[in-house]
């Protein structure tokens, strides 16, 4: 049976789309982005509301995030 969409978080493990990307280190930005994960505060308070599709989706997009916020440091 195929997994679903697996993510390193920024700790190094792996991660199934259908769990939180939430690492316990939660300081928003100036832009409502989390710095631990990096949703933005809808995608944390929406996150369980979501099916499996949109939150493979965010999981794409904090990854997006997280390499920006890299290349801005």
């Amino acid at each position: 049976m195929p997994r679903p969409f697996l993510q390193k978080n920024t700790m190094g493990s792996c991660q199934e789309a259908s769990a939180s990307p939430c690492i316990r280190i939660c300081c928003l930005d100036r832009n409502d982005i989390c710095l631990g994960c990096f949703r933005t505060l809808d995608e944390i308070t929406g996150w369980t509301k979501k099916d499996l599709a949109a939150r493979t989706a965010i999981l794409i997009q904090t990854e997006k995030r997280r390499l920006q916020y890299k290349t801005d440091q």
